[in-house]
């Protein structure tokens, strides 16, 4: 069940009431400001705890979803100049997905031996495989150490990608861009993954000595037990002239005007994830930015189409009857003129047709949509038949045969040292119907001999493979013989 997230007191929910569980799906249905200020500072949604000798440890996480739904949260709020301040942040430990979100305030910790440390604009840690994807940090953090950008550590795996910060970092002891490092102190040989990513606010490095305390978007080399192996990065880049350090152990400094360029972002994506103005701004996320809805009222249903999805829309078309409304145009739409909604939202287009007579109704139309999904399931029925194998799915609770069509997609990643990381995804597609819930992380598919695990993909497990929610595409990784 989503959980939608509308105002301030129920983000301070998250982990604290049964109702609202830090494995959680949750969705921010606004912009919500949480106007913070000394007397009503932010406490980090799973924060950083401690033993019973003081050392932090990691065991309460969000391991749940957040999509910030293109909004923004504001307001965000800390002035503690106490000597050893820990974890301040919006969340405090990520091992789930937050994504789509932006973030804007000021985090005030002790710049001074003992002072406050491990604080960033999004997140302390992500831990365990734990993604921030397509987010904007514009959230100024002050600090002794480890401060970041986006999350002062990646611990154990995890990935920052396709993300932005924008605030004005400061610190003594390894202050970053981005993330300060990568670690995997258990050896548990997780992959960390840092890629696309920009930062294009101000370093204050107070220290003396950048090359020994470290400045950047990664501030030093990863403690793995073989980087080379178990970390990657993917073309990130800096604004050196409003932070001019250039010991970064990941990333590329460029000038402002260089940034200001398509061209300079190899690899990105500028039709879905990123846009820009060419030569008068930064890239932006266009999941973050707002968009003004068109009147489409009485237009032909493809031009209407065409018109939304260009500003990047989403598009969902239903059957209605109006008496007032010509034979095959819209007759209404779900967000108003002139509204501005975020990138990607639904506008639901009502459309009617016309019977052998010349009057609007809905039989014609009802009658082509029970074609498309007949088609569509005698389509599903022909790939079982033909095209299938019989494999095993198991779970937690118990064990059934289904039968799949699966293939693997070769991933190839290139850091900018030239070191090529080569993955392959395994997609299996299996009828709804033969499976009695949803597809978790962790499930376990054996096929021909191999073993296979479900995995998160950008955030998700799997995804409909048809419009009628007919058939799962289940994402999952090798992991072995049967």
């Amino acid at each position: 069940m989503t959980i939608e997230i509308t105002t301030k007191e129920q983000m301070a929910l998250i982990g604290n009431d049964p109702a609202y569980p830090l494995s959680g799906q949750y969705l921010l249905m606004n912009d919500i400001d949480l106007a913070g200020d000394d007397d009503n500072q932010w406490t980090p949604i799973a924060p950083v705890t401690f033993d019973g000798e003081g050392n932090p440890t990691l065991e309460n996480r969000f391991s749940g979803d957040f999509d910030g739904n293109g909004k923004t949260i504001s307001g965000i709020y800390v002035n503690d100049l106490s000597d050893g301040v820990v974890g301040k942040s919006l969340f405090g430990v990520v091992s789930g997905t937050v994504r789509h979100l932006k973030t804007e305030g000021s985090i005030t910790l002790k710049n001074g031996e003992n002072g406050g440390t491990i604080s960033a604009g999004l997140c302390v840690v992500i831990l365990n495989g734990g993604i921030v994807e397509e987010c904007e940090s514009a959230v100024d953090c002050t600090g002794y150490s480890y401060i970041a950008g986006i999350a002062s550590f990646i611990y154990s795996g995890g990935s920052i990608i396709n993300c932005k910060a924008a605030g004005t970092i400061t610190g003594t002891v390894f202050v970053a861009g981005i993330c300060c490092g990568v670690a995997d102190f258990e050896a548990t040989k997780d992959v960390a993954y840092i890629a696309k990513n920009v930062f294009v606010g101000t370093m204050n490095f107070t220290g003396n000595n950048p090359a020994k305390y470290g400045v950047g978007m990664i501030c030093f080399q990863p403690v793995l037990a073989d980087p080379q192996i178990y970390f990657a990065s993917d073309r990130c880049y800096w604004d050196y002239e409003l932070s001019p350090f250039t010991n970064s152990y990941v990333g590329e400094a460029k000038t402002t005007a260089e940034l200001y360029q398509q061209a300079t972002y190899v690899h990105w994506n500028f039709n879905t994830v990123w846009g820009i103005d060419e030569g008068t701004s930064y890239p932006y996320l266009l999941r973050l930015e707002k968009v003004t809805v068109p009147n489409v009222v009485g237009y032909e249903l493809a031009d209407a189409y065409s018109a939304l999805e260009a500003l990047g829309l989403t598009v969902t078309v239903v059957i209605g009857s109006d008496s007032d409304c010509d034979a095959g145009l819209v007759c209404s739409q779900s967000k108003a003129a002139g509204e501005q909604v975020s990138y990607g939202a639904d506008v639901t287009l009502t459309v009617a047709i016309a019977d052998d007579t010349g009057e609007s109704t809905e039989s014609g139309v009802q009658i082509m949509a029970n074609m498309l999904r007949t088609g569509t399931s005698w389509l599903g029925n022909q790939r079982v038949a033909h095209a299938s194998s019989e494999v095993t799915y198991r779970t937690l609770t118990g064990t059934c045969t289904v039968n799949a069509t699966y293939g693997d997609t070769r991933v190839e990643i290139t850091d900018d040292s030239g070191m090529t990381i080569v993955a392959k995804v395994w997609d299996f597609i299996i009828k709804a119907s033969e499976l009695e819930a949803d597809p978790e992380p962790g499930d376990i598919i054996v096929a021909d001999g191999s073993q296979y695990e479900v995995m998160n993909l950008s955030g998700e497990a799997w995804r409909w493979s048809d419009p009628y929610k007919t058939a799962y595409r289940v994402h999952t990784k090798q992991i072995g013989d049967a």
